[in-house]
C-alpha cells in the first residue's frame, strides 16, 4: 500500500474499507486499488493489487503479495533480495531493523558532470555552507591573531568558533541552532574568552607529589559541550580536557607602573599636547628597544620557547583613561584621591569639607564608649553592656534595648534630642507583645497583604501548607505559557512567604523552600501550590510565635533537631535538609534547604543534614555564651535514623562509608 499517486501505472479509485494503525486509535481510509512499477539499480518489479491510502506515512510492501505475483524473497544477514525465474530483480538493506527498498521511478537529468554532481551532493557547492565556512575561517584567523596561540591549534579554534556561533538564535526561530539540534542549551556563564590564562588541577595526582605543584598554567583553547568542561593548552604543549580550572585575569602589559593618583593633565595649548605625545613616543621607543634586545638573545632558547609556549601579542593601552583634557574635566571632575583633591582648583573647599567631617566625628566623643556598651564579636549589630545587664540591637536606623532601659533612655535622648524612645510594639515588621515571662511575635498585617495581592481575602482555608502527597517538578513549556497568561509576579509571593517562614512561621519553612526553588521558571502547578499555601495562612492567620523560656530547664545545653528527605526531587534526585534549634524550650533557629550533592542512601542524606546543623550550631552557641557570659554544655543533637546513630557511635571505616566518616568527624 502507498500514498503516492505517481507510482501507479493503473489505478481504480473506489472506497475499499479502512486500515487500522498499530495503536488502534486511528483509521486510514482505502481510496483505490491498482498496479505499480518500481525501478532501482538492480532491476524492475511490477506489483498488482496495491492499495492507495492517501493518509499513509510510509510505503509498505507485503511479502505474501510479492510471492503471489511470482517473485521470491530471500533474507540474508545484512541484506535481502527479490528474484524470479530470470534472476535478481531487486535488492535492499535493513534500516532500523526493517527491510527497506530504495527506488526511483523518475530519471533525473542534469547539466552537471559526474564529478560536479558528486561535489553538489556532498554540499561543496552549497552557498550557505560556504558562507558559514568563510565565517568560521575569519573567526579562526581573528582568534589566533588576538590571542597569540600557536597556529597548529587551528582545528580546536575552528570547533570552538562553530560551537559559539551555533549559540546565536537564527532569524527564523527564537531558539539557537544548538538547542534545536540537541534539545538543550548551554549557560552563558560556561563560555570564557579564548586564550584566557588559567590554572588547571593535575589529575591523577603525581606520585611522591608532596613537594610538587598540584596544578599548572595554561591557556583556554576550547570547550567540551557534552561534559561541560574546558580544553586547555598547557605550558608543556599538552592539550587537557578538564573541569578543574581557575581562570586568571592578568593585564596584557607589565611595564605600566603609573600611579592612579598622579593622572597626567593636558592643557589646551598645543605645546602640552606635543609634550604628552612625545612622552608616549619615548615610552614606545623604549619598549621597541627592549623587544629588539629580547630578539637578539640565544637562538636555541628561542626555539624551545616557540615549541613549548604560544607567542605573546603586544597590546597598546588606550590614552583615554590616563590622559584627560582639562576642558572636559569639569563634567566628571571629583578627585579620586586625597592627593588629587589637594592639587585641584577647589582645594580650599575640600579642606573645609574634611575639617567639618572631622569636627562632626569628634563631637560624638565615641558615644558607645561613654555608655559602656561594646560591640559583640558574633554579631556586629549587637552591643552588650560591660556589666551584662543591658543589650542593644541595631537595624539600619532602629534599635531595641533590652534590660536596664531607663538609664540608657536618658543618655540617648540627651545625646540625640531629635530622636524618640518608646515601648516597642513592632520589631523588623513583626508585631511584638511581651510580659514578664514570654514574648509573642506575629505578622498578621503581612499575611493580609499577601492575601490581598493574591486576591484571596475571602478564600476557604486548608490544613496543610502544601497539597498532601504533592511532588513538584520543573514546569513544561505549556505550563509556563499558561502561568505567564496570568501576569503574576511569582517571586513577590515567594519572597513574602520566605520572610514569614524566617521570622515567625517555622511551619512554612519546608513548603517555602520547595516553592522558591522554581523562582526562575514557574509553571501553573507551582502557582496552584502558592495559592494553597496562602489558603493555609488564611486559616492560621492568628497563630503567634510565643517564646516562653522553661524555668525548670537547668540543662544548660542547646537541643538541635535535624532530619532529611531522600531524593525527593524527581529530576535532580537532590535531598532536602531540615533543622530546628531550641534553647530553654524556645525555638531560636530553623531552616529547610536543598542539599548540595546527590546522596546514595537515607543515612547519607541524614548525615548531610546533621553536618549542616553542627556548623550552624557553632555560631548559635557562641552568641548564647557571649550573651550569658558562661560556657554551655555540648549541644544535644537529636536524629531519627538508627543506622546513622550506629555509624556515629562506631567509626568503622570502609570504602563504602568513608565519606560518612569524614562528615561525622
Amino acid at each position: 500500500m502507498t500514498s503516492n499517486l505517481n507510482l501507479f501505472e493503473h489505478l481504480s479509485l473506489k472506497e475499499e474499507g479502512i486500515v487500522r494503525t498499530s495503536s488502534g486509535a486511528e483509521e486510514l481510509k482505502i481510496k483505490g486499488n491498482g498496479t505499480i512499477k518500481l525501478n532501482n539499480d538492480s532491476g524492475k518489479i511490477v506489483l498488482h493489487n496495491v492499495l492507495y491510502v492517501p493518509d499513509l506515512a510510509v510505503n509498505l510492501l507485503s511479502v505474501r503479495s510479492i510471492i503471489i505475483d511470482g517473485y521470491s524473497v530471500k533474507f540474508e544477514m545484512n541484506h535481502f533480495s527479490i528474484t524470479n525465474t530470470s534472476g535478481l530483480i531487486m535488492s535492499g538493506k535493513y534500516v532500523n531493523n526493517l527491510p527497506t527498498l530504495m527506488f526511483a521511478n523518475v530519471e533525473h537529468s542534469s547539466n552537471l558532470s559526474s564529478s560536479e554532481a558528486l561535489h553538489k551532493s556532498l554540499g561543496h557547492q552549497n552557498g550557505l555552507a560556504e558562507r558559514f565556512n568563510r565565517t568560521l575561517l575569519e573567526s579562526m584567523r581573528a582568534t589566533l591573531q588576538d590571542t597569540g596561540l600557536n597556529k597548529r591549534l587551528w582545528n580546536e579554534i575552528i570547533k570552538t568558533s562553530a560551537l559559539v556561533l551555533n549559540q546565536i538564535p537564527s532569524h527564523k526561530s527564537k531558539s539557537s541552532p544548538y538547542k534545536l539540534f540537541k534539545g538543550r542549551s548551554l549557560p552563558l556563564s560556561f563560555f570564557k574568552p579564548i586564550g584566557m590564562k588559567l590554572t588547571y588541577y593535575i589529575l591523577p595526582e603525581r606520585s611522591k607529589s608532596k613537594t610538587l605543584t598540584k596544578g599548572e598554567m595554561g591557556s583556554l583553547i576550547g570547550f567540551n559541550d557534552e561534559l561541560r568542561s574546558y580544553k586547555v593548552y598547557g605550558e608543556n604543549g599538552r592539550i587537557i580536557d578538564t573541569k578543574h580550572v581557575q581562570f586568571l585575569d592578568f593585564p596584557d602589559w607589565k611595564h605600566i607602573t603609573t600611579n592612579d593618583d598622579e593622572d597626567l593633565i593636558i592643557g589646551e595649548d598645543d605645546d602640552g599636547e606635543r609634550s604628552a605625545e612625545g612622552a608616549l613616543e619615548d615610552e614606545n621607543n623604549q619598549e621597541v628597544e627592549s623587544l629588539n634586545q629580547e630578539e637578539s638573545s640565544d637562538d636555541g632558547d628561542e626555539e624551545v620557547e616557540l615549541n613549548l609556549a604560544p607567542p605573546h601579542s603586544r597590546t597598546l593601552r588606550e590614552r583615554g583613561p590616563k590622559i584627560k583634557p582639562v576642558k572636559y574635566s569639569y563634567l566628571a571632575g571629583d578627585p579620586t584621591s586625597f592627593k588629587m583633591a589637594m592639587k585641584c582648583k577647589q582645594q580650599k573647599e575640600w579642606i573645609n569639607a574634611a575639617d567639618e567631617e572631622l569636627n562632626n566625628i569628634e563631637g560624638h566623643d565615641v558615644w558607645e564608649d561613654i555608655i559602656n556598651f561594646k560591640q559583640s564579636t558574633a554579631d556586629p549589630c549587637l552591643y552588650i553592656h560591660q556589666e551584662r545587664h543591658s543589650y542593644i540591637f541595631f537595624h539600619v536606623d532602629d534599635l531595641v534595648v533590652i534590660g536596664n532601659v531607663n538609664k540608657f533612655e536618658a543618655l540617648f535622648l540627651k545625646q540625640f534630642p531629635n530622636s524618640s524612645a518608646h515601648e516597642p510594639d513592632t520589631l523588623l515588621g513583626m508585631d511584638l507583645t511581651y510580659d514578664e515571662k514570654s514574648v509573642s511575635l506575629s505578622q498578621k498585617k503581612l499575611i493580609k497583604k499577601g492575601l490581598e495581592m493574591a486576591g484571596m481575602l475571602e478564600c476557604r482555608p486548608v490544613k496543610t501548607p502544601l497539597a498532601v502527597g504533592i511532588r513538584l517538578k520543573d514546569a513544561t513549556e505549556q505550563e509556563k505559557d499558561e502561568f505567564n497568561k496570568l501576569k503574576i509576579n511569582y517571586c513577590s509571593h515567594t519572597g513574602i512567604l520566605n520572610y514569614l517562614a524566617c521570622r515567625t512561621r517555622p511551619d512554612l519553612a519546608a513548603a517555602v523552600s520547595i516553592l522558591s526553588s522554581f523562582n526562575n521558571a514557574p509553571g501553573i502547578n507551582h502557582w496552584r501550590q502558592i495559592v494553597h499555601c496562602w489558603k493555609y495562612l488564611a486559616g492560621t492567620i492568628d497563630l503567634k510565635l510565643v517564646l516562653r523560656p522553661d524555668q525548670h530547664d537547668n540543662s544548660n545545653e542547646i537541643k538541635h533537631y535535624t532530619d532529611a528527605t531522600w531524593a525527593d526531587n524527581l529530576e535532580t534526585q537532590i535531598s532536602r535538609s531540615g533543622s530546628i534549634c531550641f534553647w530553654k524550650a524556645c525555638p531560636i533557629s530553623w531552616n529547610s534547604k536543598k542539599q548540595h550533592n546527590i546522596t546514595l542512601s537515607l543515612t547519607e542524606a541524614d548525615m548531610n543534614s546533621l553536618a549542616d546543623g553542627v556548623q550552624e550550631n557553632q555560631w548559635i552557641k557562641y552568641v548564647i555564651e557571649e550573651l550569658y557570659n558562661k560556657s554551655l554544655k555540648p549541644t544535644q543533637f537529636l536524629i531519627d535514623n538508627k543506622g546513622l546513630l550506629d555509624k556515629i557511635n562506631k567509626f568503622g571505616s570502609n570504602s563504602k562509608t568513608k565519606h560518612l566518616d569524614i562528615k561525622a568527624k
